[in-house]
Protein backbone atom coordinates (compact mmCIF):
# COMPACT_ATOMS: atom_id res chain seq x y z
CA UNK A 1 0.00 0.00 0.00
CA UNK A 2 1.07 3.37 -0.62
CA UNK A 3 -0.37 6.98 -1.75
CA UNK A 4 0.10 8.93 -4.83
CA UNK A 5 -0.84 12.48 -5.88
CA UNK A 6 -2.15 12.48 -9.34
CA UNK A 7 -1.59 15.55 -11.56
CA UNK A 8 -4.54 15.70 -13.49
CA UNK A 9 -3.55 18.37 -16.45
CA UNK A 10 -0.33 15.84 -17.19
CA UNK A 11 -1.69 12.55 -15.77
CA UNK A 12 1.50 11.82 -14.18
CA UNK A 13 1.42 10.22 -10.24
CA UNK A 14 3.84 11.06 -7.89
CA UNK A 15 4.38 8.95 -4.44
CA UNK A 16 3.64 11.27 -0.94
CA UNK A 17 6.93 10.03 0.74
CA UNK A 18 7.03 7.68 3.28
CA UNK A 19 3.63 6.31 2.55
CA UNK A 20 4.28 2.77 2.50
CA UNK A 21 1.76 0.57 4.34
CA UNK A 22 -0.52 3.69 4.46
CA UNK A 23 -4.26 3.53 2.81
CA UNK A 24 -7.92 5.30 3.12
CA UNK A 25 -6.35 8.77 1.98
CA UNK A 26 -8.22 11.89 2.96
CA UNK A 27 -7.49 14.98 1.53
CA UNK A 28 -8.01 17.96 3.60
CA UNK A 29 -10.91 20.61 1.93
CA UNK A 30 -8.15 23.59 2.23
CA UNK A 31 -5.41 20.52 0.85
CA UNK A 32 -3.00 20.99 3.00
CA UNK A 33 -2.52 17.85 4.57
CA UNK A 34 -3.82 14.19 3.77
CA UNK A 35 -4.95 11.72 6.81
CA UNK A 36 -4.36 8.30 5.98
CA UNK A 37 -4.86 5.23 8.55
CA UNK A 38 -1.87 2.64 8.49
CA UNK A 39 -2.30 -0.86 7.67
CA UNK A 40 -2.83 -2.34 10.92
CA UNK A 41 -5.45 0.24 11.03
CA UNK A 42 -4.23 1.20 15.01
CA UNK A 43 -2.99 4.52 13.97
CA UNK A 44 -4.08 7.54 12.49
CA UNK A 45 -1.36 9.61 10.05
CA UNK A 46 -1.51 13.34 8.80
CA UNK A 47 0.80 14.46 5.67
CA UNK A 48 1.63 17.88 5.99
CA UNK A 49 2.01 19.01 2.10
CA UNK A 50 4.04 22.22 2.98
CA UNK A 51 6.55 20.49 5.19
CA UNK A 52 6.26 16.71 3.15
CA UNK A 53 6.08 14.85 6.55
CA UNK A 54 4.03 12.48 8.03
CA UNK A 55 2.78 13.06 12.01
CA UNK A 56 0.98 10.67 14.00
CA UNK A 57 -2.66 12.02 14.84
CA UNK A 58 -3.98 9.21 16.76
CA UNK A 59 -3.36 5.58 18.12
CA UNK A 60 -6.35 3.35 19.26
CA UNK A 61 -6.88 -0.38 19.46
CA UNK A 62 -8.82 -0.31 16.37
CA UNK A 63 -9.72 2.81 14.13
CA UNK A 64 -11.66 2.99 10.67
CA UNK A 65 -13.54 5.16 8.29
CA UNK A 66 -11.49 8.34 8.37
CA UNK A 67 -12.97 12.12 7.32
CA UNK A 68 -12.33 15.74 7.51
CA UNK A 69 -14.66 18.05 9.18
CA UNK A 70 -15.56 20.51 6.68
CA UNK A 71 -13.65 23.14 8.37
CA UNK A 72 -10.44 21.17 8.30
CA UNK A 73 -10.02 21.46 11.78
CA UNK A 74 -10.69 17.93 12.92
CA UNK A 75 -10.28 14.30 11.20
CA UNK A 76 -13.53 12.29 11.68
CA UNK A 77 -12.63 8.60 13.04
CA UNK A 78 -14.65 5.30 13.87
CA UNK A 79 -12.54 4.06 17.27
CA UNK A 80 -13.13 1.12 19.57
CA UNK A 81 -11.28 3.20 23.49
CA UNK A 82 -11.37 0.68 25.99
CA UNK A 83 -13.06 -2.06 23.57
CA UNK A 84 -16.08 0.53 23.20
CA UNK A 85 -17.04 1.42 19.74
CA UNK A 86 -17.49 5.17 19.56
CA UNK A 87 -17.43 8.19 16.59
CA UNK A 88 -14.67 10.24 17.94
CA UNK A 89 -12.57 13.36 16.12
CA UNK A 90 -8.83 14.37 16.27
CA UNK A 91 -8.46 18.29 16.82
CA UNK A 92 -5.20 18.84 14.26
CA UNK A 93 -3.98 22.03 16.19
CA UNK A 94 -3.16 19.78 19.71
CA UNK A 95 -4.22 16.26 18.30
CA UNK A 96 -6.75 16.03 21.23
CA UNK A 97 -9.26 13.22 20.43
CA UNK A 98 -12.79 14.30 21.51
CA UNK A 99 -15.61 11.75 21.59
CA UNK A 100 -18.91 12.33 19.43
CA UNK A 101 -20.96 9.36 19.81
CA UNK A 102 -20.78 5.76 21.53
CA UNK A 103 -21.84 3.22 19.77
CA UNK A 104 -22.07 0.82 22.60
CA UNK A 105 -25.52 0.26 22.46
CA UNK A 106 -26.43 0.66 18.85
CA UNK A 107 -27.15 -2.62 16.53
CA UNK A 108 -24.62 -2.63 13.68
CA UNK A 109 -23.42 -4.65 10.98
CA UNK A 110 -19.47 -5.35 11.43
CA UNK A 111 -18.80 -5.63 7.90
CA UNK A 112 -16.43 -3.59 5.62
CA UNK A 113 -19.38 -1.35 3.92
CA UNK A 114 -21.94 -1.02 6.09
CA UNK A 115 -19.13 0.29 9.25
CA UNK A 116 -19.23 3.59 7.23
CA UNK A 117 -20.00 6.70 9.38
CA UNK A 118 -20.39 10.40 8.07
CA UNK A 119 -21.79 13.84 8.42
CA UNK A 120 -24.90 15.58 7.73
CA UNK A 121 -24.51 18.71 5.94
CA UNK A 122 -24.92 20.56 9.60
CA UNK A 123 -22.15 18.21 10.92
CA UNK A 124 -25.01 15.85 12.67
CA UNK A 125 -23.56 11.94 12.61
CA UNK A 126 -25.09 9.48 10.43
CA UNK A 127 -23.92 5.48 10.68
CA UNK A 128 -25.11 2.85 9.39
CA UNK A 129 -27.83 0.46 11.86
CA UNK A 130 -28.55 -2.88 11.09
CA UNK A 131 -32.16 -3.72 11.81
CA UNK A 132 -32.29 -7.03 10.82
CA UNK A 133 -33.71 -9.25 8.25
CA UNK A 134 -36.98 -9.44 10.55
CA UNK A 135 -38.09 -5.71 9.09
CA UNK A 136 -37.91 -6.56 4.97
CA UNK A 137 -39.88 -4.21 2.87
CA UNK A 138 -41.22 -3.92 -0.64
CA UNK A 139 -42.47 -1.21 -3.00
CA UNK A 140 -44.98 -2.64 -5.79
CA UNK A 141 -45.15 0.02 -8.27
CA UNK A 142 -48.32 -0.88 -10.32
Amino acid sequence: MEIYRLDLSSGKATLIPDSDGLFSPRVSPDGRYIAALTSSKTELMVFDTRTNRWSGLLKENYLGYNFWSRDGRYVYVRESSGGVPRLGRVRIADHVLEPVLSLKDFPQVVDRFTAWIGLTPDSAPVVIRDRGVQEVYALDLR
